[in-house]
């Protein structure tokens, strides 16, 4: 029988996350205009993420490594997955931001104006900021940092997930 390295049992189970937040994303988007809400709507996602990184590494430790795990093999099976996930949002997202919704970077960059004038920055203040702030409001730029955000929340919660998905195998010292 062959056997299938890590990264390829934790390719389908990437995948199925990143289907499940682009479906709640784009669910988010279509029920609200307001970016607020839909900023406050998002953070659903990292729970749907955790909730998948959980479930797939536990049925890979139940299923595949005969019901132990190491928190090390946990660590890089939700890693291979977290790098799934995060290449397919940083797609994802560059597919929104060019063709599905185009005027959302200028509403976000109403957004951040609006935020520069509540912490009270002169209008020249706000001018200037504004000037660097839209640089980094590409469509393929926002996409680069949602896959390296991808990443660095991924490691985090795919370090503090196989605290509670290992199952270390018992020594039995009988034999």
């Amino acid at each position: 029988m062959e056997q299938k390295s890590t990264f390829g049992l934790a390719l389908k189970p990437g995948l199925i996350i990143i289907a499940a937040t682009t479906v709640f994303s784009l669910l988010v988007w279509s029920l609200t205009s307001d970016l607020e809400m839909q900023k406050y709507l998002g953070w659903f996602s990292y729970a749907i993420v955790a909730f998948g990184f959980y479930y797939f590494t536990v049925n890979y430790r139940d299923n595949v490594k005969g019901g132990h795990i190491s928190y090390g093999e946990g660590f890089i099976f939700m890693f291979f997955m977290s790098i799934v996930y995060s290449f397919g949002f940083g797609i994802y997202y560059y597919l929104f931001l060019t063709f599905i919704d185009p005027e959302m970077t200028d509403k976000m960059m109403v957004m951040v104006e609006q935020e520069y004038y509540n912490q009270g920055l002169t209008e020249e203040q706000i001018e200037a900021a504004l000037g660097f702030v839209s640089y980094m409001f590409k469509p393929w730029l926002l996409s680069l940092m949602a896959v390296f955000g991808g990443l660095i929340s991924g490691v985090i919660t795919s370090l503090v997930i196989a605290i509670f998905t290992k199952k270390e195998a018992s020594l039995n010292f009988d034999n």
